[in-house]
């Protein structure tokens, strides 16, 4: 589909003609024959001189064994990481140059291409291809329908900034409508009110009790833990993992997990539930693991070492009762809770 007397889309890539020609993006699995075909159909008996990846996800990326077939002398371009990743992906050598922050790559006839790194978003070797002279931007994931790439808020931010200093008159994503007028400063506030969301729940401190109890005795622990939270000033989501809808767990300032000990295991439903934690956002965030045990006394411990194996910050070992808490050991647990709290609040 012809864009602009210089741009054409071909689905999620874009060809972008000067004195000299670049395809920025490729197609995913499936899509590499029409990809070539619609490339042959435009540039006619024309050379292709660049290949440009915003980012070397296979779906942007796979594409690019295909066009280097029929292109082979086409110079392919990325970040750094990027032409890295893609020398382990090609089962072929290819002409290469790194894509350095700010530098710019002259197509002749008015089109200069300036690349801006943009990491993780939504790969760690990701950017954006600007184009200065008309004001159009490839933003490869970045503004495309359906994706989320809160997981990282702070490089969301630090592109948005740098991208909000450039004229843009069009957005060109990889999927999705392309973007012009006033719809390119509506997709910007979109990502504004994230981060604004995603700011305000940092600054609420809330903990989710997650347990499973069979008979009782653990969730008499989530009980007390609960109380002492709440007493404290965290807001507390309680939530049976064997009953209950488990909100989204990466949402929360921290984590108390509870499981009972099954033939010296954990709960199924609990490992289950925790298994949604994103190693990234939950990084860090304090946790501690609880739990009422009889003949012995793994469960808690098998937690605890899951949530440590993900990053999460444990603020103690395993606290556990054999079998319902005496009076001792539902003070200890008080002591032990009212000190998790001001450890997460302050």
């Amino acid at each position: 589909m012809q864009i602009s007397e210089n741009i054409y889309r071909i689905g999620g890539a874009y060809l972008v003609i000067g004195d000299k020609t670049a395809l920025i993006d490729t197609a995913p699995r499936g899509g590499e024959s029409a990809l070539v075909h619609e490339i042959e159909e435009i540039l006619r008996d024309r050379q292709l001189d660049y290949v440009i990846l915003n980012h070397t996800e296979p779906n942007r990326s796979h594409g690019l064994s295909a066009v280097l077939e029929r292109y082979p002398d086409a110079e392919v371009m990325a970040t750094v990481a990027g032409i890295r990743n893609l020398k382990e992906m090609q089962s072929r050598p290819f002409r290469e140059r790194a894509a350095k922050d700010n530098a710019v790559l002259e197509l002749g006839n008015g089109i200069s291409l300036r690349f801006i790194i943009t990491p993780n978003l939504s790969w760690p070797d990701s950017m954006v291809t600007y184009e200065e002279n008309s004001g159009t931007i490839f933003t490869c994931d970045l503004f495309s329908d359906g994706e989320n790439l809160m997981t990282y808020p702070d490089y969301v931010e630090n592109a948005l900034k740098r991208l909000s200093e450039l004229k843009i008159t069009a957005v060109m994503p990889a999927e999705g409508d392309i973007l012009r007028g006033t719809d390119i400063q509506k997709a910007f506030d979109i990502y504004g009110e994230l981060l604004d969301k995603h700011r305000e729940q940092e600054k609420n401190k809330t903990a989710l009790i997650l347990y499973s109890s069979h008979y009782g005795a653990t969730r008499e622990m989530a009980e007390c833990i609960r109380g002492e939270l709440e007493s404290a000033g965290v807001t507390v989501t309680m939530c049976g993992a064997d009953e209950d809808t488990v909100p989204n767990i990466n949402t929360f300032s921290a984590i108390i997990a509870g499981t009972g000990t099954y033939e010296r295991g954990a709960s199924e439903s609990v490992m289950r539930a925790l298994c949604g934690v994103n190693a990234v956002l939950m990084r860090h965030k304090p946790f501690f693991t609880f739990g009422s045990h009889g003949w012995s006394g793994e469960g808690a411990n098998i937690l605890h070492a899951m949530l440590v194996s993900l990053g999460m910050k444990p603020f103690s070992k395993p606290f556990t009762s054999i079998f319902n808490m005496s009076d001792e050991t539902r003070e200890r647990l008080k002591r032990h809770t009212r000190k998790f709290a001001e450890f997460i609040l302050n």
